[in-house]
């Protein structure tokens, strides 16, 4: 299964979340993703503020195994460009067995967090047997060119 090449460009808001796939779930019911072996490569999400370049998810609970993430891309001309691959905010995400190459977060005037995964405030991640490589972030203010982290991450098992 692939999911590649999806951009999600926002010329008439101010925001743009998730190249592939984009999670909202509300406080009374939080949503569910399940993925097993998936690759997602090449997806984009750009605008003044871009949030994962192949998901993001917002009160969303998230499995994903056996998954690649390649080349994926977040870029935001005025805000934060946050998760090159993956874009969190108050969700928890369960990630076994995945790689992360080659993804990037980039900001013309703004900061650039998580060149791979962005974890906001309220969102638990658990990474079991999960590799990042040659992950980037580009800003004047860059932060973790793997992960960015303003919530609880967990490594069980991975290489950086």
């Amino acid at each position: 299964n692939n999911i590649s090449g999806n951009p999600t460009t926002s010329l008439s808001s101010f925001v743009a979340q998730g190249g592939a796939i984009s999670a909202n779930g509300t406080n009374a019911s939080l949503l569910n993703l399940k993925a097993d072996n998936v690759s997602y490569s090449l997806n984009f999400a750009g605008a003044d503020t871009a949030m994962g370049g192949a998901i993001y998810a917002n009160n969303t609970t998230a499995e994903i195994s056996n998954a690649t993430f390649s080349k994926n891309s977040v870029q935001a001309i005025g805000g934060n460009a946050n998760g090159g691959a993956v874009g969190l905010d108050n969700s928890s995400l369960s990630l076994t067995k995945t790689q992360f190459i080659q993804n990037s977060a980039k900001s013309i005037n703004g900061t650039a967090q998580g060149g791979a995964l962005s974890v906001g405030t309220g969102s638990v991640v658990t990474l079991k047997g999960t590799d990042f490589t040659q992950n980037t972030v580009e800003s004047a203010n860059s932060k973790g060119g793997a992960i960015y982290n303003n919530g609880t991450v967990s490594v069980l098992k991975g290489d950086f």
